[in-house]
């Protein structure tokens, strides 16, 4: 886990990436109204892919529905297929929703300077200030990781794979 709260992993498939292809096309090619596998995406040309829950947290982004910082979706997993000597190898990311990160660290610079005297945000003491937005940043964390957590996990058993 880094600083934006992605995970990074590698699996090792030993089948042809064709193989591979398809079941990820399987799971992304399903009706709206089809909640079995819970992900949907987009598989590219070029062997690289953007998978998402199928339930989003129901808002647009600034961007349109393809917006950078404020999009439906709480995570997303993006990944790539490599051929290497007969077997697929699978890179992916899985990372929450830049709008939560942003939320953290909002929240965070905000008791670090309030606790520094920097600036006066608002006018509660810094006692208060600790016990009201300490945990909401261990909250909003906790929300991130479990749901990167989540949508990795169900990716690796929807395709039966393990991590290296």
């Amino acid at each position: 886990m880094d600083a934006f709260f992605s995970f990074d992993n590698k699996y090792t498939v030993h089948s042809p990436i064709e193989h591979v292809r398809s079941e990820i096309k399987s799971l992304i090619d399903k009706p709206w109204y089809d909640f079995s596998g819970k992900i949907s995406g987009k598989l590219n040309d070029d062997d690289s892919f953007k998978l998402r829950p199928k339930l989003s947290i129901g808002f647009q982004g600034i961007l349109g529905s393809q917006g950078i910082w404020f999009a439906q979706s709480p995570t997303y997993i993006t990944g790539s297929l490599k051929e290497e000597n007969g077997n697929t190898i699978i890179e992916i990311i899985s990372r929450p929703n830049f709008s939560f990160i942003i939320l953290f660290y909002l929240i965070a610079m905000t008791v670090i300077s309030e606790a520094l005297g920097i600036s006066k945000f608002t006018q509660a003491s810094l006692s208060e200030i600790f016990f009201e937005f300490i945990p909401i940043c261990i909250v909003v964390v906790l929300l991130m990781i479990f749901a990167v957590k989540r949508l990795r996990n169900r990716f690796e058993r929807l395709l039966n794979l393990i991590r290296e």
